[in-house]
């Protein structure tokens, strides 16, 4: 559950922002200023990779609520990439390691995936 919040706080990020950061170049272009060629790709592709990262937290935090074999290893895999992003993907992070790579997390969760 709490990689689903993480999930749809990242998604709604990145989605504020797109919409911000094109909404605040786009008055600039009506003013004076017009911004250079470069910066509007480079903001929806930082929205763009929030966003997916996003999706791909809810993908995996799904699968763990539904005991997919392929989760553990994704929600891992995500949990390294969110520990530099302080302070609750440290946190989050954090406790992802110590709850899915204890001494028998590992058969634990294949008695789970094998069970359910």
């Amino acid at each position: 559950i709490l990689w689903l919040i993480f999930a749809g706080l990242h998604v709604l990020a990145g989605i504020i922002i797109f919409t911000a950061g094109n909404a605040f170049l786009q008055t600039l272009e009506h003013g004076y200023y017009a911004d250079p060629l470069f910066v509007r790709p480079i903001i929806n592709a930082i929205a763009l990779l929030i966003a997916g990262k996003g999706l791909l937290a809810a993908v995996a935090g799904i699968g763990l609520l539904k005991r997919a074999a392929w989760a553990r290893g994704l929600v891992l895999f995500l949990a390294f990439v969110s520990l530099f992003e302080l302070p609750f993907g440290t946190v989050l992070g954090i406790y992802t390691f110590w709850v899915l790579r204890s001494s028998n997390s590992n058969q634990e969760y294949r008695a789970l995936v094998a069970g359910g």
